[in-house]
């Protein structure tokens, strides 16, 4: 092999490592764009545990008051 030989030669396996990083690149970004989501989603459930944790901490009281009243009224 002469010197044009191995130079082109390593010309293509750069062209190839640099296909196959771009390649690489969009999988990656498609990964993350689908983590971000993935990531919006579960905050949304954090949110609404927070609220279903309210929720339920409001209809306990009320049980509470309920039960008050009726032992107040068997006695």
């Amino acid at each position: 092999m002469n010197r044009l030989e191995i130079l082109e030669k390593k010309v293509k396996q750069a062209a190839q490592q640099l296909a196959d990083l771009r390649d690489d690149k969009a999988k990656l970004e498609a990964e993350l764009e689908f983590l971000r989501e993935e990531n919006k989603a579960i905050s949304g459930f954090g949110q609404e545990s927070s609220k279903w944790k309210a929720e339920k901490k409001a209809v306990f009281h009320r049980i509470e008051k309920v039960l008050k009243k009726l032992n107040s009224i068997k006695v």
